[in-house]
């Protein structure tokens, strides 16, 4: 997974309905990162966090910090050198 990738499946996850509080397991979030890709496509991921950031600027940046940190810890293969 490169850099850019790593964002794309942080977005989705941001676009999904899981929970820091759902304690989801490494196949959750892929299923949520790939189930919002199918269902928004990347653009629409995209979209809904810049709507979200728009509305509620704080609490979205609190869930974007986590996306960001929950998809490297599934997706190790991507260090900080490459994003």
């Amino acid at each position: 997974m490169t850099g850019a990738e790593l964002i794309v499946a942080a977005e989705a996850l941001h676009a999904s309905t899981v929970q820091p509080s759902d304690d989801p397991t490494p196949g959750l979030i892929h299923q949520a990162v790939v189930g919002a890709v199918t269902a928004y496509g990347v653009d629409g991921c995209a979209a809904r966090l810049a709507q979200r950031y728009g509305d509620h600027p704080t609490e979205t940046a609190a869930r974007m910090r986590w996306c960001l940190a929950t998809v490297r810890a599934v997706y190790p293969a991507v260090t900080a050198s490459t994003v």
